[in-house]
């Protein structure tokens, strides 16, 4: 019911090239992520932000630690979830 009903995740960073080049640390700590999150992840996390009204910061931080992506991101994580 899930494939039929939502539609695939394709989520991918945009970024404008002076950005890219000022924040080259953080543009790398997005590729991490990189096919990483299934379409069952982001549906989980869409429910959990939208229906269940949690905090997206709150839902992504244990995401990440859930996957144990956060040491992998260093100055994304440190960054962006305090």
């Amino acid at each position: 019911m899930i494939k039929t009903f939502f539609p695939p995740y394709q989520g991918a960073p945009l970024v404008r090239n002076d950005f890219y080049n000022k924040n080259y640390k953080i543009v790398k700590s997005l590729k991490v992520l990189q096919n990483k999150i299934t379409n069952k992840d982001m549906i989980r996390m869409n429910y959990l932000v939208n229906t269940k009204h949690q905090k997206a910061s709150d839902v992504a931080r244990k995401y990440l630690l859930r996957k144990k992506t956060y040491k992998k991101l260093g100055v994304l994580y440190e960054s962006s979830c305090c």
